[in-house]
């Protein structure tokens, strides 16, 4: 996915959903690619963006990161569906969004909200 989205230096891109990073260090991997200075090196090292619900993998993701030459790496340790999609401003957009949906697990009463079961309608 990440080669076909062929992310360029200077673009922002995010894993909601992180787990260890995998999407976030296969898009370092073509970044990295693309540093040509140290001007390069330090926008390199702000391109990415994660967030991460459950400790051990949010931990490991930090840990890839900074394995990958992130000096400070901006991995977050939460739930991206606590927060309102309305609350988001213009800076908080990205170019790029790689991620795969979470399998399993569950979720707090307040999150379900957001999605109620019955809003779906299907033709079967």
């Amino acid at each position: 996915m990440t080669q076909r989205l062929a992310p360029k230096i200077g673009e922002k891109i995010a894993d909601f959903a992180c787990r260890t990073g995998g999407f976030l260090t296969s898009a370092l991997k073509v970044l990295d690619a693309q540093v040509k200075s140290a001007v390069d090196k330090e926008i390199y090292n702000s391109s990415v963006y994660g967030v991460e619900k459950k400790a051990l993998p949010h931990l490991l993701c930090v840990t890839n990161m900074l394995l990958h030459d992130i000096d400070n790496p901006v991995i977050i340790h939460g739930n991206s569906l606590e927060h309102n999609v309305r609350d988001y401003k213009e800076n908080d957009r990205y170019d790029i969004v790689l991620m795969n949906p979470p399998y399993g697990g569950s979720e707090k009463e307040g999150v379900k909200i957001n999605f109620p079961a019955n809003s779906v309608k299907r033709n079967c």
